[in-house]
């Protein structure tokens, strides 16, 4: 009679099944993230809102704006360094947000459980690095965040 009533459910068990598997690793990172760690690993970077913008004044200098959204999901004040990495730069391809690391590193601090919009403006000296642009945008920019107590590659 069990058997005749979950082959009766069984499509609907299997999507269920599917559904939490698919949501509960988000669902456990984010808990495991909001409660149980601390330092630059309660730290969220909202990745899809940072930005960086890119214009030669000269031969040897470039001005660099970058704007990037992190909060802080302890209780206790956190401050890092970041550093910048380009996730696939190739022999052809123009390299940007690496340049970024020629000035830095450059230091965030976040009250607990603080949201802030870090906006980083530099101006970057690029002699012998071989600059080929007037201007250059970044989105999507990929960082390392780094304490004393570890580093992270978000």
């Amino acid at each position: 009679m069990l058997v005749k009533g979950l082959e009766k459910y069984k499509k609907r068990l299997v999507f269920a099944t599917i559904l939490i598997f698919m949501l509960l690793p988000n669902v456990l990172t984010s808990f495991y993230q909001k409660t149980v760690v601390t330092d630059i690993y309660a730290i969220n970077y909202e990745l899809g809102s940072s930005e960086c913008n890119f214009k030669k004044i000269n031969n040897k200098t470039v001005n660099a704006n970058c704007d990037f959204t992190f909060t802080n999901h302890s209780r206790d004040e956190v401050q890092f360094a970041i550093e910048f990495y380009e996730e696939h730069w190739y022999e052809e391809s123009v390299r940007t947000v690496s340049l970024m690391n020629l000035d830095g590193p450059y230091i965030v601090e976040l009250k607990g459980n603080e949201t802030k919009r870090v906006n980083i403006e530099s101006d970057i000296d690029v002699s012998g690095q071989g600059i080929q642009f007037d201007s250059a945008s970044a989105t999507l920019v990929n960082l390392m965040i780094s304490s004393e107590k570890g580093k992270r590659k978000l």
